[in-house]
């Protein structure tokens, strides 16, 4: 793993510690959490060039670490991408999966408020800010959000999944069922083979 470093206008590669031990001997509260933005030295910003090319390729390059599980590194891009992009809910929102997926659950829920400020009506960002909150031990939180979600998107079946699944661990048997039926009801509207 290099870093990129720029000298007298020539950009050098100079060898650093794998990425995943350097974000795990960080503090957690240097971690680049929306409140200590500022103290976080921006890679685009000086220390590192940014590269030429646009914000949707960056985001992409992001999402394909994600994907490919390297979440250390998308959350270096993303970092990196917040200082040509701080309100794109899109970088904010995988930020905060990149966060929960390294159980980084704290972090995750800032950066999800964050991107939820930045589109209130995304109900895959109130569905995420559920999962975490389900995570950290919030349920009703979690259901509040979930609810949200169905605010933005009444046929979102994941969120009837999940909040009929909570209504019924909380003993709430006929509101759970509900949602369960009309997550079941949803899906018949599916093909057997899609993703959703």
């Amino acid at each position: 793993p290099f870093g990129v470093v720029m000298l007298s206008g020539v950009h050098l590669l100079r060898k650093e510690e794998a990425p995943q031990a350097q974000l795990m001997a960080l503090p957690v509260e240097r971690l680049d959490s929306p409140a200590s933005r500022s103290e976080v030295p921006c890679v685009d910003q000086g220390v590192f060039p940014a590269p030429a090319f646009c914000l949707e390729e960056r985001l992409e390059r992001a999402a394909d670490l994600y994907r490919r599980g390297l979440y250390v590194e998308a959350v270096e891009a993303l970092r990196g991408l917040l200082c040509v992009a701080p309100e794109n809910g899109d970088v904010l929102a995988l930020l905060a999966r990149s966060y929960a997926n390294l159980g980084r659950l704290p972090l995750a829920r800032e950066w999800c408020e964050e991107a939820i400020r930045a589109d209130r009506l995304s109900p895959s960002r109130h569905f995420l800010l559920a999962t975490i909150m389900q995570e950290q031990g919030d349920p009703q939180g979690a259901q509040r959000s979930l609810r949200q979600a169905l605010y933005a998107d009444q046929d979102f079946v994941l969120a009837h999944c999940s909040l009929g699944h909570s209504l019924l661990r909380l003993g709430k048997r006929q509101d759970g069922e509900q949602h369960l039926q009309i997550a079941l009801s949803l899906l018949q509207e599916h093909e057997r083979e899609e993703t959703l």
